[in-house]
């Protein structure tokens, strides 16, 4: 077992306090975690719970990849997704999906069948998350993952990204499917992992 220390830190950039896991390698948080190039204040880092974590290891004594790494107690909430698709699609099929709370993303999976078309040339999917511009319309600010092609088998993934990202409340995950076929259908179902923060 391996001790790990969660610290409240005060970032003056955001306005609120941030809560943050650390080992004995990384010691006391020196940077905002969401932001390092935030500005946080250094007298107000307080240690707020101590726990002992497993940390499995190879053989040769390197730890495993986390599949999920989120905040130790973060619950999951998958966000799923789902599409019939009737082709020919002029403009690419988007899919949202309003986030009411923070999440943190993590990665997505999925699949397609039907009379999509594979190879690099083919079919492919990207993810994004999308927030208001102030004028009535929306603007992407971030893509996560990268293009997918699919194969024949029709499957995506799974991606997951090393850390989790935090994306507030009344922001957007997009799904955009670009479909090639001229005719038939399509389906696509999939999803998203999401945590929210530890209570």
């Amino acid at each position: 077992m391996a001790e790990v220390r969660k610290y409240r830190l005060w970032c003056e950039t955001e306005g609120a306090y941030q809560y943050t896991w650390r080992d004995d390698v990384q010691g006391v948080p020196s940077a905002c975690p969401n932001d390092p190039a935030h500005t946080i204040d250094t007298n107000k880092i307080t240690l707020v719970e101590t726990a002992g974590v497993a940390a499995p290891t190879k053989a040769d004594g390197t730890p495993y990849m986390a599949e999920a790494p989120a905040s130790p107690g973060s619950p999951l909430f998958p966000v799923g997704i789902a599409k019939h698709i009737t082709l020919p699609q002029v403009e690419p099929v988007e899919i949202d999906y309003l986030l009411a709370d923070l999440r943190h993303l993590n990665g997505a999976s999925g699949e397609v069948w039907g009379d999509f078309v594979p190879g690099e040339n083919g079919d492919y999917i990207e993810f994004f998350i999308v927030a208001p511009d102030g004028q009535g319309g929306e603007i992407v600010v971030g893509q996560f993952g990268e293009t997918l092609y699919f194969g024949k088998s029709g499957m995506i993934g799974p991606f997951i990204s090393e850390e989790s990202t935090a994306v507030p409340a009344g922001l957007k995950f997009r799904t955009v499917y670009h479909a090639t076929g001229t005719s038939g259908e399509v389906d696509l179902v999939g999803w998203i992992r999401t945590y929210k923060e530890p209570s």
